[in-house]
């Protein structure tokens, strides 16, 4: 869409820290999604998650909560919900919620997202390069890791959040295993 140079720009400034910058582009690229696509589209979806990522990181939660909300509820709508994609419309949830001290509206999204990543390796793992394995594991250790902090911090409130993230663990350690035995038998 024409919105393209406007995320960049406002990548630009996010990146240099620049964040009160960020904020008017990245509201007036919403605007031109919701403008040429419609209301109910992925790409308004996504701009609207890129802006309540942008107020997350201001720390202006409160602000943040509906545009990440509206986000998801449009990706859901607009996406099919097993896809890839979806997992950062959740993660994002999540991840507010814990830096806001609700843990348990951030299991709830937490558990989709984990729930979706195993749906995807599921789906997908097997078909994938060895390279694209690597890549897709880049891509979610940051899921990982937000999970980890998460259990690390409120696993005294529920004790089985420590066994979901041991399941998690050994998990993940099967995929990369199973990775490995792939590449050796090639």
């Amino acid at each position: 869409t024409c919105a393209l140079p406007i995320y960049g720009l406002a990548e630009v400034y996010q990146a240099q820290g620049k964040l009160a910058d960020a904020e008017p582009l990245l509201k007036r690229a919403l605007t031109i999604e919701e403008k040429t696509v419609g209301l109910n589209q992925s790409s308004v979806a996504m701009a609207l998650m890129n802006l309540g990522r942008l107020y997350h990181a201001e720390g202006k939660l409160e602000a943040a909560e509906p545009l990440l909300k509206r986000a998801l509820a449009i990706a859901l709508l607009a996406l099919d919900p097993d896809r890839r994609e979806m997992k950062a419309f959740w993660e994002n949830l999540a991840t507010l919620y814990f830096d806001w001290n609700r843990p348990g509206l951030a299991e709830i999204n937490f558990d989709a997202a984990l729930d979706l990543l195993r749906i995807t390796i599921e789906k997908q793992f097997r078909y994938m390069s060895e390279h694209e394995r690597l890549e897709f594991g880049a891509t979610v250790e940051g899921t990982f890791a937000a999970y980890a902090s998460f259990v690390a911090s409120y696993h005294v409130h529920d004790l089985s959040m420590v066994g979901k993230m041991y399941d998690l663990l050994l998990w993940r350690k099967g995929m990369v295993a199973s990775s490995v035995q792939g590449l050796r038998a090639k």
